[in-house]
């Protein structure tokens, strides 16, 4: 069968239409993303850096701030409203919301777990490492690592929602003087 004088041109005009519709695909419209899917590639190196930041912090391996990450966030989900809970879920990257989401159970919630001690305890149970963990600076990591990606607004309501005790284990918000934060002390 013979193939028309033009074909060749057709198929590279096609392959430089396709490449303009579909920018991450390459000439046969393959995906060249790492995944398949620029959604996952996203979330993926989202979460990459979350788990780096931890990381960093805490002078260990991704598989360590994996698993304080989990826990920190299990943790504070717990202790939140429903609904908090749900508006934090909201701007989390998708694959850090599925892990926040892992085993909610949201009946009884929040825990009654009011104090520092408590709130510690809960993190230290559900860290799955050989090596042991600071729980306090392990919640600051992730604390912190909140506030570089979640808007200020939603820490502030975060924060608002819990008692003292636990609250204080957050570092002040970048611009909030003691005198700022005072009003979240009475609750």
């Amino acid at each position: 069968m013979k193939k028309a004088p033009n074909a060749r041109f057709d198929a590279q005009a096609e392959a430089s239409i396709y490449s303009h519709a579909y920018p991450n695909s390459n000439s046969k419209g393959a995906n060249v993303s790492s995944t398949g899917l620029e959604v996952f590639d996203e979330t993926l190196h989202k979460t990459n850096m979350w788990l780096k930041e931890i990381a960093q912090e805490l002078s260990m391996d991704r598989h360590g701030a994996y698993q304080v990450l989990r826990a920190v966030l299990h943790c504070l989900r717990d202790r939140l409203t429903i609904n908090e809970a749900a508006d934090l879920g909201d701007q989390l990257p998708m694959l850090i919301r599925g892990i926040y989401y892992e085993a909610c159970h949201p009946t009884g919630k929040p825990d009654k777990v009011r104090t520092r001690d408590e709130f510690l305890t809960g993190i230290t149970t559900r860290i799955a490492m050989k090596q042991s963990i600071d729980a306090e600076n392990a919640a600051r990591a992730v604390f912190r690592t909140l506030e570089n990606h979640i808007s200020p607004g939603e820490i502030r309501d975060v924060i608002s929602v819990l008692p003292e005790e636990i609250r204080r284990l957050w570092l002040p918000l970048p611009g909030a003087s003691a005198a700022g934060r005072s009003p979240l002390s009475n609750r």
